[in-house]
């Protein structure tokens, strides 16, 4: 069954999605008008990666002309990541292995946000770069909205955009192998427990020292 305009304006007025963003993105047209919430799903994910890969394009510009250029190439290494990460997670999408799309398209938001992190500490500060890293991770957290209130139907308004994905992380996200690595960078072990009242509960562990 095919995405009506309502269902888009539910998508897109979820508590923590960008809602300017997402109704940008999802304006009516022939396209959006064909697909149905996975195909909407499958569209946001390679739009996402065509994002991922005109920044890295971006950001290799600035290898010649930053005195930073660890933190330049962490991010580089994190968009490798993360258009790896959203190839396989339309794979996955295309096999109705839900948790893995969940894991993948998660990573690509954990990516951005560290990234981000990262490009902050630099003088001057990067903000355009920042800024589409900002997309990148919020076109991310519209996809696991889709994923997780529409083709799982579970109820996550309660959640923020960066905790969607903690429905089903049960491993950590792996460190790329990019040497050296700030020691202030952790990557986090979260998982989501359903409890026998339906409550909601998230256990967030730091698990690993990017060393």
């Amino acid at each position: 069954m095919m995405v009506t305009k309502g269902e888009i304006e539910s998508i897109c007025n979820k508590k923590y999605v960008d809602s300017t963003l997402c109704f940008e993105v999802l304006k009516p047209n022939p396209t959006i008008a064909k697909l149905d919430f996975t195909g909407l799903a499958n569209f946001l994910i390679n739009y996402t990666s065509r994002n991922v890969s005109d920044v890295l394009k971006e950001i290799k510009l600035y290898e010649g002309n930053t005195t930073d250029l660890q933190t330049i190439k962490l991010c580089e290494e994190l968009y490798d990541l993360s258009l790896f990460s959203d190839d396989h997670a339309l794979k996955a999408l295309a096999a109705r292995d839900y948790d893995s799309v969940n894991f993948k398209v998660g990573g690509t938001l954990e990516n951005m946000v560290t990234c981000n992190e990262e490009l902050s500490t630099m003088k001057p500060v990067p903000q355009s770069l920042i800024a589409k890293n900002n997309v990148i991770k919020n076109l991310s957290g519209i996809v696991l909205t889709i994923l997780e209130c529409f083709i799982r139907k579970g109820d996550v308004d309660t959640l923020s955009i960066e905790d969607l994905q903690l429905l089903v992380f049960s491993k950590p996200i792996r460190a790329p192998p990019f040497e050296p690595v700030p020691a202030s960078q952790k990557w986090i072990k979260r998982k989501y427990n359903s409890n026998a009242d339906g409550s909601v509960e998230i256990d967030t562990t730091p698990i690993i020292q990017r060393r």
